[in-house]
């Protein structure tokens, strides 16, 4: 036993410098599982068929007790036959000695009735002891039949209980080795999940990295685009600031312009009719032969209003500015305007007037000119495009009266 003890303690689990790893000692355990399972499998199996072979022999002597009986109650059936035969010639013989001494006793009637009826009773007796005998042995023979029958029957019961228990021993096995079957084959998937799952978890972590890689490249990606997309934003917003700086640079020239071309017709005071009509004239043709840019822009200072409302330009915070609204454009000072222009000139020069100022306002051919698309101001576009249609809307009815058409 202390032998036995230090063999122990000289075992493989003795040095942890040399212990087996877990995965081996796993092996170790499901291998050593896995021959007690057989061994047991094996002892079960030889017990089964033991019992098979048993209920065969069973089954066998059975059967060969029951052909036994077939063949006795075969050989039983003839001999009964053969007897039954061999009584029926004999009766028929009795039968016909009795008719033969029947005719005797007719014959011998002369004899005397005292020695006729004494043969009579003497004949009856013998044949009725014949057929007592008969009957006797038919009805042995009967019994003899049905007990044999009862036998046969008997037998044939435990036929088919026997045989029932067999095939129902025989389910019993098969489903036994189908569970079995199915332990071993989940243990063995469950050995070969255990001996896969290093190569699993190497397959997972190499997953992992691969998608942590993925998601980095997607994340450098999005940033590249988000700072390429704030790039682009920066440099359209500069673009923007320096087209927006350079319209008001050219705003503000053009003003400038406008009031130098303006300061001849300011500096004549009084303001009036005249002044307000010639300054009308001279922009007319100004704005009919100017094109439109961001560098040179519409304005409301450009524009050749028909109204005789004055004008003047001011200065605030060391800004010049133009005293005149794009609110004093009104139908009613559209209508002054030509009613000034029909009282101091000719009816042709009138016509002509009012058709060319018709032309100048008129919304398609502000389109066509795309002079609104100068102006980077959406507060001052709206105001002017307003004005203008005002304008457009006045002059219509002026335009079709010159035309004769109301």
């Amino acid at each position: 036993m202390k032998e036995e003890n230090k063999q122990e303690g000289q075992g493989p689990f003795s040095n942890p410098v040399s212990a087996p790893s877990p995965n081996n000692l796993l092996v170790e355990t499901l291998l050593k599982e896995m021959d007690s399972l057989k061994t047991q499998l094996t002892n079960t199996k030889q017990d089964y068929w033991m019992e098979i072979e048993a209920m065969k022999g069973n089954v066998t002597l059975l059967e060969r007790e029951k052909q036994n009986l077939r063949s006795a109650l075969y050989t039983m059936e003839i001999d009964f036959g053969e007897r039954a035969t061999r009584q029926r010639a004999e009766i028929d013989a009795l039968l016909a000695e009795n008719q033969a001494m029947k005719k005797r006793c007719m014959s011998m009637s002369t004899q005397g009735a005292s020695q006729s009826s004494l043969l009579k009773y003497q004949l009856n007796s013998v044949i009725e002891e014949k057929l007592k005998e008969k009957l006797q042995g038919k009805a042995q023979v009967e019994h003899n039949r049905d007990h044999w029958e009862r036998k046969f029957a008997v037998v044939g019961s435990r036929y088919k209980i026997d045989r029932l228990l067999y095939e129902e021993a025989m389910k019993k096995r098969e489903k036994k080795e189908e569970a079995e079957m199915e332990e071993q084959r989940r243990k063995a998937e469950l050995r070969e999940s255990e001996r896969k799952m290093p190569e699993m978890r190497e397959q997972e972590m190499e997953r992992d990295r691969a998608k942590k890689m993925k998601e980095e490249q997607e994340e450098a990606a999005r940033r590249a685009r988000e700072e390429d997309y704030q790039k682009q934003r920066d440099a359209e917003f500069a673009k923007e600031q320096a087209r927006q700086a350079t319209w008001k640079d050219a705003t503000y020239a053009e003003l400038y312009r406008c009031y130098t071309r303006d300061h001849r017709f300011i500096s004549r005071r009084p303001w009036n009719n005249g002044i307000a009509f010639e300054r009308f004239h001279d922009l007319m043709g100004e704005f009919e032969a100017r094109t439109f840019l961001e560098q040179q822009p519409l304005m409301l200072e450009n524009i050749p209003w028909p109204t005789l409302y004055p004008i003047f330009y001011h200065s605030i915070s060391q800004s010049l500015v133009f005293g005149f609204r794009a609110e004093n454009i009104t139908w009613a000072e559209v209508e002054k305007f030509f009613s000034y222009v029909a009282m101091a000139y000719q009816v042709e020069y009138y016509n002509g007037l009012v058709e060319r100022v018709h032309r100048i306002f008129h919304p398609d051919k502000w389109r066509s000119r795309r002079i609104l698309d100068s102006v980077q101001d959406s507060d001052i576009r709206k105001s002017l495009e307003s004005a203008g249609n005002i304008v457009a809307q006045a002059i219509t009815p002026l335009w079709k009266k010159s035309k004769g058409r109301m």
